[in-house]
């Protein structure tokens, strides 16, 4: 039989999203799988909707809105519990290739000393639009260079590719990588950069990072934080600096912060002044300055 394989899928108010996402998943043709939707505490019906529309459906209720890294570990500890072999972490705002599972175990068993495997992550609305496939950690404005982003799919991927990033919308981890590195996601990240932290730490341990083209997902992108007044805005700019404190190297970790502080602060400060977006500029100090307190704290440091 095939290892067993966790599919942990988070929602949160996303009801027409994780319907659809699950009858996509429903599709896969491997044989040891198990779906598990952790739900965020959703307010808008969805865990009645879940259960309605797929009765046998795994769905663990957190109680709270744990964020992205929360909900997610919710569904890992179950995933540890159960002694599932791996987890696939998926996106609800995503559909997926019937061989993904398939594909993914094949990449981490063909080859040695896997961490994590990625996929090809392609447009929902341009389904040949490529968004992410293997990638690289850029250090110096915390950002990241992907393979092929914004070009058309095309079969020109024929090959795994290793970087040292690969996409949190998707992945696959063995459980024992897990426990190896001390858990899955860090919850001080709550939402975004968690994947940049994750990766960081597998690669670490000395670990590698493969995805692989032939496994592939339709992600519809941010969907749910989207809703969120100055989520987006606030998380990201929070969370560059905790993820540079705690795996930069101090040569990268001061000349992020000189580059942020003396050219990126002044230009998104000006511009925001300049265009009248006073609520997004008082969401984007209280983030500097949350920031700015998790540099200054006892965050460990990685390297």
């Amino acid at each position: 039989m095939n290892p067993k394989v966790a599919i942990i899928i988070l929602t949160y108010n996303g009801n027409d999203d994780t319907i659809e996402c699950l009858n996509s998943v429903k599709k896969i043709n491997y044989d040891n799988y198990k779906i598990v939707v952790v739900d965020n505490a959703s307010t808008d019906g969805t865990v009645e909707a879940l259960k309605k529309e797929f009765p046998k459906l795994k769905v663990i209720e957190t109680g709270a809105n744990l964020g992205y890294t929360g909900g997610n570990n919710a569904g890992v500890d179950y995933a540890m519990k159960k002694e599932f072999d791996y987890a696939l972490i998926l996106n609800n705002d995503t559909t997926v290739d019937k061989n993904l599972v398939q594909e993914m175990v094949k990449t981490y068993e063909n080859n040695e000393n896997v961490g994590m495997v990625g996929v090809m992550e392609l447009d929902y609305f341009k389904p040949k639009k490529i968004l992410n496939f293997s990638g690289k950690i850029d250090w110096h404005s915390v950002g990241r260079h992907t393979t092929g982003e914004g070009s058309i799919d095309e079969g020109q991927y024929t090959k795994e590719l290793e970087g040292d990033f690969i996409s949190g919308v998707c992945f696959l981890i063995p459980i024992k990588v897990i426990k190896k590195i001390g858990g899955l996601f860090d919850p001080l990240f709550h939402t975004y950069f968690e994947d940049f932290d994750l990766c960081a730490r597998v690669a670490h341990k000395g670990y590698r990072l493969i995805a692989n083209p032939k496994a592939k997902i339709w992600h519809r992108g941010s969907n749910t934080t989207k809703k969120i007044s100055g989520y987006i805005l606030y998380y990201i700019t929070r969370n560059k600096f905790l993820f540079m404190k705690r795996n930069a190297t101090k040569k990268d970790f001061w000349k992020y912060i000189r580059f942020f502080f003396f050219r990126a602060f002044p230009i998104d400060i000006k511009r925001m002044f300049l265009k009248k977006e006073f609520k997004d500029m008082g969401t984007y100090i209280k983030a500097v300055l949350n920031g700015t307190l998790l540099i200054v704290s006892k965050v460990k440091r990685l390297f």
